[in-house]
């Protein structure tokens, strides 16, 4: 038999390709790393402190009812002007995640420092402690545009 002494198409394709996936990777490690540039110094122009929180892990028998009474109860009452928990069309259950903004920033932050890592919602032991962190999406109009589009205003018809 020969020994080959040039590689095999195949492989060259093969490093070809290693090759520019690896380029691949550095550049987008670049885009990554530029784009969180970009979020931090957008996030310290924002002089405003975040007001809307979300919450997640919740239960999924928690909705928005629920998450208002709760949050009546444990001393905000008056200090939201929106609340939100996705549920499920079908069954009505939370997703597990809601969200909450604040009339003011300072009720905001204690509203994480009091529920961050809580592990009772409405008087029920929580399988895992609940996170409380600042919303991507910020304010009252922000969030009822976000989560008021077609899909989220279907109508049952069980005719």
């Amino acid at each position: 038999q020969q020994l080959r002494t040039q590689p095999q198409p195949q492989l060259q394709q093969r490093k070809q390709f290693e090759n520019a996936q690896c380029g691949n990777q550095a550049t987008h490690v670049q885009v990554e790393r530029k784009r969180k540039e970009r979020k931090d110094q957008q996030m310290s122009s924002n002089a405003e402190a975040p007001t809307t929180m979300m919450l997640r892990n919740l239960p999924a028998s928690c909705n928005t009812r629920v998450l208002m009474d709760e949050l009546c109860r444990t001393g905000f009452a008056g200090q939201f002007d929106y609340c939100y928990v996705p549920c499920d069309f079908d069954t009505g259950r939370g997703s597990g995640f809601g969200f909450v903004n604040l009339t003011t920033a300072e009720a905001a932050a204690a509203l994480g420092r009091m529920w961050h890592g809580r592990r009772k919602l409405h008087g029920a032991a929580l399988p895992m402690s609940l996170n409380v962190s600042p919303a991507r999406v910020q304010g009252k109009e922000a969030n009822a545009k976000a989560w008021n589009g077609t899909h989220h205003r279907r109508v049952r018809n069980d005719a």
